[in-house]
């Protein structure tokens, strides 16, 4: 299975955006940020001084692997330019179950040729791989770690915590699904759907046409933001690359079909937003905009995520995937979730070595320092930079 062919360049990436979904399609990685349009946004948008370290695998001529990677060089501390090989799609866009795309069941050679590249031609090329965001499930970060066990050109592997992405697995019908809350949950749904639509014409509109999206993302996006604001923080679109970026991937998925938008107003007010993707049979909630209590004694969340999942179910989807984080409003409508580990492969380079000592010693310190002061070490900042 040979050759591999290294991406460097946003023109060369280009060359592939035809085969770039339909390769998805055939694996089992299959989801929505890992499509071309959601990747080569975020190349556009966020790569800037970084640099696309991206592998393709083909046999016979057509390309049956994708290793959508870059370099990232951090100065975790003064002396140390660390080059550290993340998936694109990474960082400030809080992407989920990022991974290599393999087609069919040839995860694990394809794994294997990607990992002997990596750790042979491109070796002096990075330091540190950070394998986050990648499914509980994913078969080549298992083969990564069998790798691991027996390749002498990686140092060390390190596991860095677990993602945790709440999930609803979805009944075929909106009955079924009520009949499987508690009856507080029940009571607590259907109280506030109700409600909801008898403090007057409440109109819930789903964004289908080109000319209304910039209207309704920006409805979104000033929701949230609001609703941030009050309590005292940024908010995720006080970023001007956050905001730009989900613009461009809310145009693209439109076109295809992939965007969830839904707007909720009450009177001709917006009172909220809900922002996320449908893709290969799940809905993905990204975010949500609420004004906070616009009427009294209703919770609007509750009712905007209900009518949500109500409709999720009609349009057919299985599952309604959270994403990550384990806030507590997540597992009131669910009681499962994935655990995804995320794992760091070091090379066998000064660089790595220097990177790998000072996190031990600073393991040790602060463990010393814990014994000493009991819980009380908010002072100390994890070295290393990004945790996941």
């Amino acid at each position: 299975m040979d050759p591999v062919k290294v991406i460097r360049n946003r023109s060369e990436l280009e060359a592939f955006a035809a085969e770039w979904n339909k390769l998805l399609e055939k694996s089992a990685q299959n989801n929505v940020f890992l499509t071309w349009e959601w990747v080569s946004n975020w190349v556009d948008v966020y790569l800037e001084k970084d640099r696309l370290l991206t592998l393709v695998v083909f046999d016979g001529g057509e390309p049956v692997a994708i290793a959508p990677l870059h370099v990232q060089t951090e100065r975790p501390v003064r002396g140390v330019n660390l080059r550290v090989l993340r998936f694109m799609g990474s960082g400030e866009v809080c992407a989920d179950h990022v991974d290599m795309i393999f087609a069919g069941d040839r995860s694990f050679d394809c794994a294997k040729v990607i990992w002997d590249h990596l750790f042979g031609p491109l070796r002096n090329e990075w330091d540190v791989f950070e394998y986050y965001g990648a499914p509980g499930d994913s078969p080549a970060r298992e083969a990564f770690r069998e790798f691991a066990r027996r390749d002498r050109r990686c140092m060390k592997t390190e596991l860095v915590g677990h993602s945790i992405c709440p999930y609803l697995a979805l009944p075929e019908s909106w009955n079924e699904f009520l009949s499987q809350c508690s009856g507080t949950r029940r009571y607590a749904i259907n109280y506030s759907m109700k409600k909801l639509a008898e403090q007057g014409r409440l109109e819930i509109r789903i964004c289908e046409n080109p000319h209304e999206l910039a209207g309704q993302m920006e409805t979104f996006m000033s929701l949230h933001q609001e609703s941030w604001n009050e309590r005292g923080k940024p908010g995720s679109f006080s970023s001007e690359r956050f905001k730009r970026f989900h613009l461009r991937v809310a145009r693209d998925f439109l076109k295809r079909g992939l965007l969830f938008l839904y707007s909720f107003s009450l009177d001709g007010a917006p009172i909220a937003s809900f922002y996320g993707f449908q893709y290969n049979g799940k809905i993905y909630y990204y975010l949500l905009g609420v004004r906070l209590n616009p009427v009294k004694r209703v919770k609007t969340g509750t009712a905007v995520l209900g009518h949500c999942i109500q409709e999720a179910i009609r349009r057919g989807c299985r599952e309604f995937d959270f994403l990550r984080g384990s806030e507590e409003y997540k597992y009131r409508w669910t009681s499962t979730d994935r655990r995804n580990p995320n794992m760091r492969f070091y090379n066998r380079t000064s660089q790595a070595l220097i990177f790998f000592m000072l996190r031990s010693s600073y393991r040790r310190a602060r463990n010393v320092l814990k014994t000493v002061l009991g819980k009380n070490t908010r002072f100390l900042k994890p070295l290393a930079g990004r945790q996941p």
